[in-house]
């Protein structure tokens, strides 16, 4: 997968992505999704 797919299917979920990178200490990639689910009208079964 790559970063920019990764980026793009966070922020399709709503959530937010970044990435940080220092020469000789690696990266960090950091996804926040968020938790609770939203509900669309057309939905007439709802999953729990």
């Amino acid at each position: 997968m790559g970063l920019i797919n990764m980026r793009e299917r966070a922020e399709r979920l709503g959530g937010q992505w970044t990435l940080a990178s220092r020469p000789g200490e690696g990266t960090t990639i950091k996804v926040i999704l968020p938790l609770l689910e939203k509900r669309y009208e057309s939905d007439p079964d709802p999953v729990s």
